[in-house]
């Protein structure tokens, strides 16, 4: 048996949670302490006071209930990472959450293997998992881990006997940092995030410009000091008084019955009108964080002073901004990646037909100004192979389409036949660049 929900009961390595009629009883000695306690409950308010009037304190607090309710709300897992600069504030936010259920081991490091991760993930089943410094991790591991923990699923590995041993899995929700955003840290392996990847572990930027209430000390940093202490003394008892009223039989069928409306509603609120369908997927988790706060606060938990539906609001606004909109992030992914490669190469690799340049070594295609506009005839070949690599070509000639970068003939026809140089007449795809890297069309121009 492992951490979290059976049935109507949630087990701890030392507590069963509710009310049920056989014997339930966690037999592991791998959990070490994790979920214990010390201190007291009066001097762990004094953390949840300090994150009033500060978004990412109080985010990082609301997501930290969040994990139990993953099972009933019906939901996949995931994660939030803190992305800021040094002292910005984002391992304060994730003593914040750790001391929520324990004391500071409950912060790992993501300093490990996948397959290291994967028990330690199992052992925070239905639960958060908190993991800090992102950039102790090598990025291809991470391209793993972030479908990994959010998928909930471990490899499938043989045992000695050459059959399938059984793999691990859990449900939770984890929260990391780092300075990097989880797309920068792949491209130093030279790998490209995708948007699933992307869903699963959502960056949300954090800066110390951002801590604004400081509730009579003197700074930020000295608030970040204070939480610092504060949560190496008291710890634990918020999450095991959540759990106790949580599985209450009227408490929780409440819950099962409300959630799913209430989370509907709470992404109706956040979501702009024709987002796309990865947005939706995470404002769901921002709303789930947004009802475990709310729910806490009904408990008795936390204060009722506590603005969670402004915090969540205003983190998933940033989040949306840094993300750069509501479309498809592949699809922006895209238009970077074909304005990329001609800015590095427009001068080398395409052949220019104005000034009758004979010699272009690694050809991609050619270049040629019409009415003031520079077009970029592309061979089809090298667009697939070279210019939109890594994504499907079909998704990125549409992508192009209806950003207006891509000229067309017609309607039905994404190709111009055009008479080149040495190959005589052949099909291309026309590509021209808006002169401001954030306008959506290029202009018409005619053939």
């Amino acid at each position: 048996m492992r951490t979290g929900w059976h049935e109507s009961v949630y087990v701890l390595p030392d507590t069963v949670y509710g009310v049920t009629e056989e014997d339930t009883v966690l037999q592991t000695s791998q959990h070490g302490g994790l979920y214990r306690t010390s201190g007291t409950m009066e001097g762990w308010r004094e953390i949840a006071e300090l994150c009033v009037g500060n978004s990412r304190l109080s985010f990082a607090l609301c997501a930290a209930f969040a994990g139990p309710l993953l099972r009933p709300a019906g939901l996949e897992g995931g994660g939030f990472s803190f992305e800021g600069g040094s002292s910005s504030g984002k391992t304060t936010a994730l003593q914040i959450a750790a001391s929520v259920w324990g004391g500071p081991e409950h912060v790992r490091s993501w300093r490990a293997t996948d397959n290291g991760l994967e028990g330690i993930a199992a052992l925070h089943n239905d639960n958060v998992l908190i993991l800090d410094e992102m950039g102790q991790v090598n990025g291809r591991v991470l391209a793993e881990c972030a479908y990994m923990l959010a998928n909930g699923q471990g490899k499938g590995r043989s045992n000695r006997e050459g059959g399938i041993r059984r793999s691990q899995n859990w449900r939770l929700l984890f929260l990391s940092s780092d300075e990097l955003g989880l797309s920068d840290k792949l491209a130093e392996n030279g790998l490209k995030s995708r948007g699933g990847q992307e869903v699963r572990f959502v960056g949300l930027p954090v800066d110390s410009s951002m801590l604004t209430s400081l509730h009579g000390l003197p700074d930020a940093g000295a608030v970040a000091n204070r939480i610092k202490q504060l949560a190496s003394e008291h710890y634990g008892h918020a999450g095991h008084d959540f759990l106790q009223k949580l599985t209450q039989t009227e408490t929780l069928n409440t819950v099962r019955s409300e959630i799913g409306t209430a989370m509907a509603d709470a992404v109706r609120h956040l979501v702009p009108e024709g987002a796309d369908g990865q947005v939706r997927r995470v404002a769901m988790r921002f709303a789930l964080c947004g009802m475990a706060g709310t729910l806490a606060i009904r408990l008795g938990i936390l204060p009722a002073t506590l603005d969670v539906l402004n915090c969540i609001e205003t983190c998933f606004r940033d989040w949306l901004t840094a993300r750069g909109g509501t479309g498809a992030s592949e699809d922006a992914a895209i238009l970077s990646t074909v304005r990329l490669f001609i800015e590095q190469h427009g001068a080398s690799r395409f052949q220019d037909m104005d000034t009758q340049m004979s010699t272009c070594i690694n050809r991609v295609g050619f270049q040629r100004t019409r009415n003031g506009t520079t077009e970029y005839l592309i061979l089809p070949e090298s667009f697939r192979a070279e210019v939109v690599r890594g994504y499907a070509e079909a998704r990125a000639v549409r992508v192009l389409r209806e950003a207006g970068w891509l000229r067309t003939p017609s309607k039905n026809r994404l190709k111009h036949q055009a008479r080149l140089p040495g190959l005589g007449r052949v099909r291309v795809y026309i590509v021209c660049l808006p002169d401001d890297p954030d306008e959506e069309t290029a202009p018409a121009l005619p053939d």
